[in-house]
C-alpha cells in the first residue's frame, strides 16, 4: 500500500503556491505531479492544512442485513444466480457489491455451479423462455 507524502513536503509545495509560483512548477522542483499540487493547495485554502485525509478504515458489509434473506433463498435453490437474487429482492444493490460482499453474507452457505448451468460458447443460452411459435424466415 502506497504511503502519503510527508507533512513537510506538502507544506513546502503550498507555500510555494502561495507565494505565486505556477502549480506546474512547483511541482517540477519538488518532483511531484501537478493534480497533487493542485489537490494540497485547495486542501489548504478549505481546511487551513494540507495534511493527508485518513486512509483505510472499516468498510461496513453492504448486505449484512439481507443475509437472512440470502441465505435462505440458497437454501430453497442452490442453484440461484446473483442475478437472480437481484431481481427478487435486492433492488438498489449492485450485481459487483453483491460479488463482492454477497461472500461475506452467506459464509455457511455452500454455494457452486453445477455443470448443466454452464453456459456453451457454441450454443445460445437458454433464457427460460421456450416459444411454441415457429418464425419464418425471410421472404
Amino acid at each position: 500500500m502506497t504511503r502519503p507524502y510527508s507533512l513537510d513536503l506538502r507544506e513546502r509545495v503550498v507555500s510555494r503556491v502561495e507565494s505565486g509560483e505556477t502549480v506546474r512548477q512547483v511541482a517540477a522542483l519538488f518532483g511531484v505531479s501537478v493534480s497533487s499540487v493542485v489537490k494540497w493547495s485547495l486542501r489548504y485554502r478549505v481546511n487551513g492544512r494540507a495534511a493527508p485525509a485518513k486512509m483505510g478504515g472499516y468498510r461496513r458489509p453492504i448486505l449484512e442485513k439481507e443475509r437472512g434473506f440470502i441465505l435462505a433463498r440458497i437454501e430453497e435453490n442452490p442453484n440461484i444466480t446473483l442475478k437472480g437474487l437481484q431481481a427478487e429482492r435486492l433492488n438498489g444493490v449492485s450485481k459487483s457489491a453483491m460479488a463482492r460482499y454477497g461472500p461475506s453474507c452467506t459464509r455457511t452457505a455452500k454455494v457452486s455451479k453445477k455443470a448443466c448451468c454452464q453456459a456453451s460458447k457454441s450454443a445460445p443460452a437458454f433464457t427460460g423462455e421456450e416459444s411454441s411459435e415457429k418464425v419464418s424466415g425471410p421472404g
